[in-house]
């Protein structure tokens, strides 16, 4: 049987037999409709998407815009242990197959999220993979040939689909996102409520020429002491670097990052991570496990006379490091292990020839101490029902709110700051009241 919706593309709701260049689609897919030689298909079946990783994984080897958060291993992780566990979400995942062929051509990688009930109910579009971690830089899943052709293709299955879901919610699209400007062009288009801005700064490293050529285009300070605490380490005890590759090696590394991370924590703040809670460590003993196998993990350990005393969790694809997660042992923190194993994070990559070391979301100070250069990642928001144009212009005015507020107290701090007696008070304010630092702070 095959119905329209309100613009006339056709939707199959039953498994969709082979009629003439059709390709041959898994039993449980939907076909939202053919557009410019691709079929696009929904995968909703726990089962089928599993069984997409190999041609996901070749598709993102290949595709115009990669991150290491569009790894099916990741995506997949994220939905059997924290996705499939709540009753509310169900898979929402766009696969595109050229109409020849069946060659997959492109993926758009979501759930759905149903909150509220009666009049107040919404069925929300998101990201797999994200909330509570915190992936970046994602996009549609699209192969570098005629990208934009496939990106089209996908948005011409929202369109069918367009019954099942009252509005989309992205976070954290690539500056350089195919899909961001095409769901603006089809918000504008279908006259649907969009919005979208800055979402978070991703400060960055270009890691060509040599380490030391690098160090030289960093403050002068900044170079002493990198090189100071490096020397001052070494004299006191003997100091080793592992770098933790190989699954059997990520499974002991990961459980040291877990109890320095919550090491650090406690030295600022009397609160508990995110990131130390017992299912995101679930998640990420096997996601780092899975993606070990597919060489797409470094965890870098640094050890004093054999002791782990530092430790930095990173995502390793398309030769570019992601920092994800720091941890270190505050009993040698006036040893700055902290900051001497991110310059040997970084060294590595000089060394094995990486492109980039992305520090990811976050502008914290020790950031900038390594590069002045950012990238942005950005949101989106669209609504098609009156209830969530209502839920989301309420969204915006708390967010203006928010920001109105920061800039008021980043202002006060700085007037602050710039008096001397200021300057002594704030510092013993923080003292006394161990502000929490950011989940991805160093040090």
């Amino acid at each position: 049987m095959q119905l329209s919706n309100q613009t006339g593309l056709p939707i199959d709701v039953a498994p969709v037999s082979v009629e003439g260049r059709r390709p041959r689609f898994p039993a449980a897919a939907r076909v939202a409709t053919l557009h410019a030689n691709q079929w696009v298909t929904l995968c909703e079946d726990a089962e089928a998407f599993e069984a997409l990783a190999a041609d996901w994984n070749e598709l993102l080897n290949g595709a115009h815009h990669k991150s290491a958060f569009l790894k099916h291993q990741w995506m997949s992780t994220w939905w059997k242990l924290i996705g499939a566990a709540s009753r509310s979400r169900r898979l929402f995942v766009l696969v595109s197959r050229d109409s020849g062929d069946g060659r997959l051509a492109g993926v758009l990688p979501l759930y759905r999220e149903t909150r509220g009930h009666g009049p107040f109910r919404r069925r929300v579009l998101r990201f797999l993979g994200s909330s509570p971690e915190a992936p970046e830089h994602l996009d549609a899943i699209v192969r570098a040939a005629n990208p934009a052709t496939i990106v089209a293709a996908l948005i011409a299955g929202l369109e069918a689909l367009r019954s099942e879901y009252d509005s989309i919610e992205l976070l954290d699209l690539a500056e350089t996102s195919l899909l961001l400007p095409a769901l603006a062009q089809w918000s504008r288009s279908a006259r649907h409520a969009c919005r979208s801005w800055v979402w978070q700064e991703c400060p960055y490293v270009e890691t060509q020429g040599t380490f030391d050529k690098y160090l030289m285009t960093l403050t002068q300070k900044h170079r002493y002491k990198v090189r100071l605490f490096g020397k001052r380490l070494a004299a006191a005890h003997k100091v080793d670097l592992e770098v933790a590759a190989e699954p059997a090696q990520v499974g002991p590394a990961m459980e040291e990052l877990f109890r320095l991370h919550a090491m650090r924590w406690t030295l600022k703040t009397d609160d508990v991570s995110g990131f130390d809670d017992a299912s995101v460590h679930a998640f990420h003993r096997e996601v780092a496990g899975r993606l070990a196998a597919d060489d797409a993990i470094r965890l870098f350990l640094l050890r004093c006379d054999g002791r782990a005393v530092a430790a930095c969790y990173c995502f390793y694809f398309d030769q570019r490091l992601y920092f994800f997660q720091p941890g270190f042992d505050p009993e040698f923190r006036k040893l700055h292990v902290g900051k001497v194993l991110l310059g040997r994070a970084l060294e590595y990559c000089f060394t094995n020839r990486l492109r980039e070391f992305d520090f990811l979301r976050g502008t914290e100070d020790y950031k900038f101490d390594w590069t002045d250069r950012t990238r942005s990642t950005f949101a989106c928001n669209i609504a098609m029902t009156r209830w969530s144009k209502t839920v989301h212009a309420a969204q915006e005015a708390k967010r203006r709110l928010a920001a109105e507020r920061l800039a008021l107290r980043r202002r006060f701090v700085s007037r602050l700051k710039a008096a001397p007696a200021g300057a002594r008070a704030l510092a013993a304010a923080k003292k006394v009241l161990r502000r929490p630092s950011s989940a991805r702070a160093e040090e």
